[in-house]
């Protein structure tokens, strides 16, 4: 008799494991997933409105991310993977009330305006920073002014953490949030250090395997699909029939005998599994779990998470002050400002505008501007409005505008974050059949979610 798998959750994670479980043990067994709302994707959804493509979570992938890119062509997405065009390259900060280019090139770092010549000098100093060797906790401000300085962590690090975590570089850690950051100072002394030798290995493996330079490399272009990243959610679906349950809330979950577990469901009869999956937010996660353990549901619950606002403008070309030619561009957190940045998504991706048009992502709020969410549609559109007039001189009314709001948009990983997880992995130990996977524990980017839900696929499978 085949094994029955229950996973709560049809966000990212969810499909993402269901789907390796299905794709690695097709025999395994039954498998429901069971998602709270009308329909599956979590906050990685895509709206078609007025011929724009809206993206109301990650706009895309870095292609070198092979657990990304893998699960596309899993699933068979293969031939509708689309890359950034060329003008992605091109980002910049708002700083001073004016976008300023972020350097492509350490002679255009030394030329630019983005920071005074003394802070430039101790960035390029960095090299000669010795390497922490503990496996201590750091902030990442802590982190960045250790190695590259003060002035340039508040400018170019929070600027960039800002764009990921949306998150507070005085309160987040640095191993939790970029372990790779760590690895290249312990490994190769520093970040310049490991940039020169990561670049020598780059090309070496070039000059053996010339092709290898293209899709999968370190570097990476940002990738998403035909017709926006929702197309990836929905063709997991398809995979999927017949054993997706929408408008399904879990209510509680109950350890039975013999490892089982009882998952009721609000309006329907509860449920029995032999393996749990648990791939919904942590604080969901935490309400479930507090009458099967209380110190792990308190664990859970003890992750916070950042508000977010993702406002969508549209407008005819011919409406830009200035060439809205790039990624687009992030204001460094430290300034307070409500809107953290905005994505040039027609000039990434040009599909995602009809011809003759062009589309901003503006994302607000965050763990400093919270209050954010609660302003209303037209405050929020203004804001961006503003935002646009000061950075490209668009002073025409947008043509289309749409708002999406999340509560709980981005967990936060604070200092202690990577031993609140160890203690959560342990204490999953004690619950025999049970597994935790989501965006709130190992990484918040899609390419993290995809890895781990595969890693949980194979314990499922393991079980």
């Amino acid at each position: 008799m085949g094994r029955r798998i229950v996973i709560v959750g049809g966000g990212i994670s969810g499909l993402a494991t269901a789907w390796q479980i299905r794709r690695l043990a097709p025999d395994i067994g039954e498998i429901v997933l069971l998602e709270s709302s009308s329909q599956v994707g979590g906050t990685a959804r895509t709206i078609e409105r007025e011929g724009y493509l809206l993206e109301t979570g990650p706009n895309g992938f870095l292609d070198s991310r092979a657990s990304a890119l893998d699960l596309c062509k899993q699933v068979g997405l293969e031939a509708e993977l689309v890359r950034a065009a060329p003008a992605a390259k091109n980002r910049y900060v708002f700083l001073g009330d004016h976008l300023r280019p972020i350097p492509l090139g350490p002679w255009e770092f030394l030329k630019s305006d983005l920071l005074p010549f003394l802070a430039k000098l101790r960035v390029v100093a960095e090299r000669f920073v010795p390497a922490r060797k503990d496996d201590a906790d750091e902030t990442i401000f802590d982190f960045g002014t250790r190695r590259i300085g003060k002035q340039a962590t508040e400018v170019l690090l929070d600027a960039f953490v800002t764009g990921i975590l949306a998150g507070d570089t005085r309160l987040l850690s640095l191993p939790a949030c970029f372990p790779r950051m760590r690895e290249m100072e312990l490994q190769y002394g520093g970040l310049f250090r490991a940039m020169s030798a990561l670049a020598r290995e780059r090309r070496l493996a070039h000059q053996q395997s010339p092709t290898s330079a293209g899709v999968g490399s370190p570097t990476g272009t940002l990738t998403t699909l035909r017709g926006g990243m929702g197309r990836l959610m929905q063709r997991m679906a398809e995979l999927l029939e017949g054993s997706i349950r929408v408008d399904s809330t879990v209510t509680q979950v109950n350890r039975l005998a013999k490892g089982r577990w009882q998952v009721s469901i609000q309006g329907s009869d509860p449920i029995e599994a032999d393996s749990l999956v648990l791939a919904s937010p942590s604080t969901v996660q935490a309400q479930l779990l507090a009458s099967v353990d209380a110190e792990l549901s308190a664990e859970l619950g003890a992750i916070p998470y950042a508000p977010a606002v993702v406002a969508m403008l549209g407008y005819p070309a011919s409406a830009a002050g200035k060439v809205a030619d790039g990624f687009g561009y992030l204001a460094p957190y430290r300034l307070g400002r409500p809107v953290l940045g905005v994505i040039f998504s027609s000039s990434i991706f040009p599909d995602q505008a009809p011809s003759g048009k062009i589309a901003f992502r503006a994302i607000l709020g965050g763990w400093n501007r919270g209050e954010v969410i609660e302003w209303s549609d037209q405050q929020i559109i203004q804001t961006v409005r503003d935002d646009l007039l000061a950075s490209l001189g668009i002073e025409a009314t947008p043509e289309m505008t749409w708002i999406c709001r999340w509560p709980k948009a981005l967990p936060q990983y604070h200092l202690g974050h990577r031993q609140r997880v160890a203690r959560i992995d342990a204490a999953c130990q004690r619950h025999p059949g049970l597994h935790l996977t989501g965006n709130a524990l190992r990484g918040v980017a899609l390419y993290e979610c995809a890895a781990d839900a595969e890693r949980t696929a194979l314990k499922v499978i393991e079980d």
